[in-house]
């Protein structure tokens, strides 16, 4: 079924998802909201620093949102299905979708001069479920659209120190609760930060003996929406160089997951099913045994394009906002990108963003002294 804007259709399942057919540089946030349409607290906000709901009726994985209706809590009656764009407006976005085997949301990107969208909205009606494409934006991006759900949205303290990165700040507090309530701090800490070429390079804030687990995700378009006539299917890999000399390489390629309890790569994902993209999980902990740790992709099957695969490196370290950079500056003929590293330096643990593109991992092991003999893979 094909809705418009301004259309509306029942829901007839608790349990579904939405896809979106393109993502890009765009974020996916999603309310929670009562009936008077604002937002409850600070658990009633869905994004990419906190991606589910904690009871589970909403979460967003990838492209992918999912949906529990019979686990959603009694007093929200409306989820907003919104995105933002770290820069730009929605007239440089391609034509994209929302869609299941159900729906599917058509969004054009003429004329849209915002940076930030609703783009539906999942509400409660007579105690049925229903579906309603939006499609409004707000030109201001993240503030206005925070603010018209009720949030109080405030800058960063003006004795934090500025970050060197372009980073995305913006601190959402939530509605006070009753005067009989218990003062809370309720602010959701939007931050992002987006490593480039003219700010590449971040200091982690802890020793590299107390990280935690570090998680590094490659997430892109999988192309199974009918946009490419073939899936992409991208491989992320890492090269481990110890503090003793010793070498190694952690991919799918020749089955190489795992370097004892030091780095994982968690799975591989040959169809394209996987909204949440390639993991590789680094122990912090252990990081002092470590000089660096480059993390590499390749296009493994499908286009040749980078752009088009619109691939989004992200690390998740413990307490800090998450930090990106974007696969999309690479020439059809060089299918490998050596991405980011982790360099440990005098204990403490630096992220970088690298960026450059080769035709393979022979020619990215030249340019970066890796030393390492070659053979051909499978998986």
């Amino acid at each position: 079924m094909e809705l418009t804007a301004g259309a509306n259709a029942p829901i007839d399942t608790d349990r579904f998802s939405l896809t979106f057919s393109e993502l890009g540089l765009m974020d996916v946030s999603i309310f929670m909201l009562d009936s008077n349409g604002k937002v409850l607290g600070d658990e009633g906000m869905v994004f990419y620093g906190q991606p589910k709901t904690p009871e589970g009726s909403v979460s967003i994985n990838g492209q992918k949102i999912d949906f529990d209706l019979s686990c959603m809590p009694a007093s929200i009656e409306k989820v907003a299905i919104t995105g933002t764009l770290d820069s730009g407006n929605f007239s440089q976005k391609p034509l994209f979708k929302l869609f299941n085997d159900q729906y599917t949301l058509s969004f054009s990107p003429e004329g849209r001069t915002e940076a930030a969208l609703i783009f539906a909205e999942i509400y409660r009606r007579n105690n049925q479920w229903k579906m309603r494409c939006v499609s409004q934006g707000f030109n201001g991006g993240l503030k206005p659209l925070a603010e018209s759900f009720g949030v109080q949205v405030e800058s960063p303290p003006a004795s934090e120190p500025a970050s060197n990165n372009t980073q995305t700040s913006t601190n959402i507090q939530t509605p006070s609760k009753p005067e009989d309530a218990p003062a809370t701090d309720k602010r959701l800490n939007l931050s992002k930060i987006n490593l480039t070429k003219q700010s590449p390079k971040i200091n982690l804030d802890k020793v590299a003996g107390a990280l935690g687990d570090i998680k590094a995700n490659l997430n892109w378009i999988k192309g199974k929406t009918g946009f490419f006539s073939k899936g992409i299917d991208l491989d992320l890999g890492a090269y481990v160089e110890f503090v003793n000399g010793d070498k190694t390489i952690i991919q799918a390629l020749g089955n190489r997951f795992r370097e004892g309890d030091y780095i994982q790569l968690l799975g591989d994902d040959r169809t394209g099913t996987s909204t949440d993209g390639e993991s590789i999980l680094v122990n912090g902990r252990k990081l002092n045994d470590v000089k660096r740790i480059m993390f590499y992709a390749f296009i493994y099957e499908g286009v040749s394009s980078w752009d088009k695969a619109q691939g989004i490196f992200t690390l998740h370290v413990p307490g800090m906002p998450p930090i990106e950079t974007h696969l999309t500056d690479g020439v059809a003929n060089k299918s490998f990108c050596c991405v980011a590293a982790l360099n440990v330096k005098a204990g403490r643990v630096e992220a970088e963003r690298i960026n450059e593109y080769f035709q393979g991992h022979k020619d990215c092991d030249s340019a970066f002294g890796w030393n390492l003999e070659w053979t051909k893979g499978s998986k």
